[in-house]
């Protein structure tokens, strides 16, 4: 009884520092409302005495306007990044679409002489076939 006991809190030892590990690891998350309100008001506090409520909420203001102001700015330029790989994905689509166009248009072109040269030496419907496979091979 007394070996499982130690066992136990050998593991529960074990999956404690483990957690930790893995707490650290992540904590490259960005921090949420409450930590960055305590963040200003820890800034601000030493910029301005807190018995002070005007400037120290004005500190608080500034500093939340300049961070939504920056949240703004980036979400603006990932927009206009996806937009631009949007239209460059776009554009690619056209081009090879435009590839394939020329590619059929090409072969339709290329079966419609072989089929005249067919007809031309009165090939009958059974070699018209193997005729025609083997000029489109050509």
């Amino acid at each position: 009884m007394r070996y499982l006991f130690c066992l136990f809190a050998a593991a529960l030892g074990l999956a404690l520092f483990a957690s930790d590990v893995v707490m650290a690891q992540t904590s490259s998350r960005s921090p949420s409302k409450r930590e960055l309100m305590r963040q200003d008001s820890e800034e601000c506090a030493k910029q301005t005495p807190r018995l002070y409520v005007e400037p120290f909420a004005d500190c608080i203001f500034k500093r939340q306007e300049a961070r939504k102001a920056a949240a703004k700015q980036e979400r603006a330029a990932r927009r206009a990044q996806r937009k631009q790989e949007a239209d460059a994905a776009r554009q690619a689509r056209r081009e090879q679409n435009r590839k394939q166009i020329e590619q059929i248009k090409a072969d339709r072109a290329k079966r419609a002489e072989c089929n005249k040269q067919a007809r031309a030496q009165k090939l009958t419907l059974g070699q018209r076939p193997k005729f025609i496979e083997s000029c489109m091979a050509k």
